[in-house]
């Protein structure tokens, strides 16, 4: 069977998903590292080789719960908080939602994304891009004073956005444990390699939009 190649782009990998994982896991890659690296199954061994840390064999993921449930009773009026709970339920809306977020990631140290922009803004700056490209064609001025006016819209609709990003405390500990593995261990000094190949599936699927059925150990890089 043919292995499933994932169409990652060398710029993307080395700008994008190499940085990521360095940041994620507290490890730093020299070129010679990922010399042989070709598949997803070999870039896992490559991750795991860089943890040297003292070996655990407990869960990252519940680790990341218990330090969000902590930060988010700090700041809201939460009391019963299991992973299923919605964070809805349990953060204040409007510009009271925007400071919430902004001390729980601060509490943690950790950027996590926890707000976004509504559909509706999403559909706006979509639409606007639609049509700056449309306007190539006869107009290529404003083609390019309608992009630059989309990503402004872009960054100013992340940035104040109240749009919860993330349903539920599973989704918060599985972004904490995926995009800052390290910071979500109760000991960052160990680490689970066991564990290691499943969270960078999840961050492949959810940060880069690869499904899991495609993230094989063959699977081409």
């Amino acid at each position: 069977m043919k292995a499933q190649n994932l169409g990652i782009d060398h710029e993307e990998f080395s700008m994008c998903i190499l940085p990521q994982l360095e940041e994620s896991f507290g490890i730093s890659f020299q070129q010679a590292d990922l010399a042989g690296v070709h598949t997803f199954g070999q870039l896992c061994a490559a991750v795991q080789a860089k943890l040297t840390r003292r070996l655990a064999n407990d869960c990252t993921s519940q680790q990341a719960f218990y330090k969000a449930r902590q930060a988010i009773k700090k700041y809201t009026a939460a009391e019963h908080i299991s992973p299923d709970t919605a964070l809805v339920d349990i953060f204040p809306s409007g510009r009271q939602r925007r400071k919430v977020a902004a001390n729980i990631e601060q509490d943690l140290q950790m950027r996590l994304g926890i707000l976004g922009m509504t559909s509706w803004q999403t559909n706006v700056g979509c639409l606007a891009v639609l049509v700056s490209l449309g306007c190539l064609f006869f107009n290529p001025l404003l083609a390019l004073v309608g992009l630059m006016v989309a990503v402004v819209w872009v960054n100013l609709a992340s940035q104040f956005g109240t749009s919860l990003s993330i349903h539920t405390m599973r989704d918060l500990a599985e972004r904490m444990s995926t995009r800052h593995y390290q910071a979500s261990r109760r000991i960052p000094q160990t680490v689970n390699p066991q564990e290691i190949p499943e969270l960078m599936r999840q961050l492949f699927n959810k940060d880069y939009g690869i499904e899991l059925h495609e993230l094989t150990p063959d699977a081409i890089l």
